[in-house]
Order: structure tokens, then sequence, then C-alpha cells
């Protein structure tokens, strides 16, 4: 059985490690936080990213 908090876990968990790599990289070496930049780093769906807290609308 899912659980949708799991996923939201995830993105949050995704999004805080590319803050973390951009704090600690130069700036040509850091990641624009994006839809599809959390997508390629944890999976699921865009909309479901989309829908975080926080998140775009």
């Amino acid at each position: 059985m899912k659980v949708p908090e799991a996923g939201t876990e995830r993105y949050r968990r995704a999004v805080y490690t590319l803050m973390q790599w951009n704090e600690a990289h130069r700036p040509l070496e850091q990641w624009y936080i994006t839809t599809l930049s959390i997508q390629k780093l944890v999976g699921g769906r865009k909309e479901a990213i989309n829908r975080i807290p926080g998140g775009a609308p």
C-alpha cells in the first residue's frame, strides 16, 4: 500500500539535498531546483511533485 506522505517526504529530501549541494559548490556546478530536477533525482510524477507543500501552484 502506498502512503502519500512517503512521496512528499521523498520530494522534501530531494529539495534539501539539492540545497545542500548548491551551498557547497560554485555557481556553475549548482542545480536549479525545478520539478524536472526533482523528478530526475528521485522519480515520481510531475503532478505529484508540484503538489508538495511550498511547491509551485
